[in-house]
């Protein structure tokens, strides 16, 4: 089939103009063409009620914890794709963070002797670091 220049121009011409009316590039406009409109389906409508309905009985179950409970009740899911759903409903396991503010029992307090103290004069104060390394710790000196 001989095609002449003009006949093969005709979509071009189309999203070309399409392309000045609106500001885009072209492959955004090609693009748009190729791909068609993603669309939830069914089965991910039923994984998202199931993740709220299990997040809403235990909200400290994480991305692994939920994996396991959709794979127990027959629903053959990976961890990414529980993931990429609780992105998109929002949810994040809450988990207990760490305890760095509460002391050992066991741990000395030491006094904080300078409470109340006025530092109005030079070399009133003195501080020392009696940290204890030993000597396979320590550095060679830089001279030696």
């Amino acid at each position: 089939m001989n095609r002449s220049p003009a006949a093969s121009s005709g979509p071009i011409v189309k999203s070309a103009s399409l392309q000045r009316r609106t500001c885009t590039t072209r492959s955004v406009v090609y693009d748009q063409k190729k791909r068609p409109q993603k669309e939830v389906d069914e089965f991910e409508c039923i994984l998202l009620n199931k993740l709220d309905e299990e997040y809403t009985r235990h909200p400290f179950y994480g991305s692994r914890r939920m994996t396991k409970y959709l794979c127990g009740c027959g629903y053959a899911v990976n961890r990414k794709r529980v993931q990429g759903l609780m992105q998109k409903l929002g949810l994040a396991g809450m988990a207990p963070g760490p305890n760095t503010s509460k002391p050992h029992p066991q741990h000395k307090l030491y006094p904080y002797l300078l409470r109340g103290l006025d530092i109005i004069r030079p070399n009133q104060v003195w501080s020392t670091d009696i940290t204890y390394s030993t000597p396979s710790q320590r550095s060679q000196p830089a001279w030696g």
